[in-house]
């Protein structure tokens, strides 16, 4: 089992060979399902939401001219995503988020659909 170190550098080496190999990551979302609060809770008198969701998506990494490198453009997948989510104070909200901010961010998944 990989350590939190371990796993960040799996997940930085991996967008740094993207970074220069000049590709975009394209991602298309086609259906969200079981979109769920799964907890609320208050630290540091802070509101903090857990919400998880259910998609299936298609992945694709595309060079800069938009040929496709990496993915197929009909490999469907399901993925688990979870979110955890943070309300900043009123001094620092965002008008466009109302102050929301996503602190941690997970997907699961990734088998085929079709």
């Amino acid at each position: 089992m990989l350590g939190i170190g371990q796993c960040y550098n799996v997940v930085t080496h991996k967008l740094d060979e993207i970074e220069k190999m000049e590709a975009v990551v394209q991602y298309k979302i086609l259906d969200l399902r079981n979109v769920e609060l799964a907890m609320a809770q208050l630290v540091d008198d802070k509101p903090i939401l857990l919400v998880t969701c259910q998609a299936q998506q298609v992945l694709n990494l595309r060079d800069k001219s938009g040929k496709l490198i990496e993915g197929k453009e009909d490999d469907v997948t399901s993925v688990i995503y979870i979110f955890a989510m943070l309300k900043n104070s009123p001094a620092m909200q965002d008008p466009l988020t109302n102050g929301w901010k996503v602190t941690e961010f997970v997907s699961q998944g990734g088998n085929s659909v079709w």
